[in-house]
């Protein structure tokens, strides 16, 4: 399942009183993150990701995302197994002089396609595929 979001952070948005949203996912393990950053943003637009009440993304609770014309990529295993599916966006640009949209891109693997046995099955699918003559 892939998942966009735009999220338009108001310019001067303080980190004391930042730009918050939430991105309503569905069960399944996020095994991969994109944040985009416009040309413009001048790495004064920053944000990250929360579950729960715990930094997810980025990892570190000191760091926050921020990038000028550029897309950060990320390759994870990030559960999420309980309701509410969901990861809570905090943005903010203390310095901004005008509004900017941050694009963030969320794939997640559904319970059954990571269940072992349909692991097994597609591998073993593609394996036979590859010899000649077998059907």
């Amino acid at each position: 399942m892939e998942y966009e979001f735009a999220l338009v952070i108001p310019k001067a948005t303080p980190v004391t009183a930042p730009f918050t949203d939430d991105l309503q996912l569905e069960k399944g393990v996020i095994h991969h993150i994109e944040v985009r950053f416009e040309a413009g943003c001048q790495r004064e637009v920053h944000c990250k990701m929360e579950r729960w009440g715990h930094q997810a993304f980025p990892k570190l609770p000191s760091l926050s995302f921020s990038s000028e014309d550029d897309t950060i990529k990320k390759d994870t295993h990030f559960p999420l197994e309980a309701e509410p599916y969901l990861l809570k966006f905090t943005g903010w640009s203390p310095d901004a002089n005008y509004p900017h949209t941050i694009t963030v891109r969320v794939d997640i693997l559904s319970p059954d396609d990571i269940a072992p046995t349909n692991i097994l099955v597609r591998a073993l699918n593609k394996f036979f595929s590859l010899i000649p003559g077998f059907k």
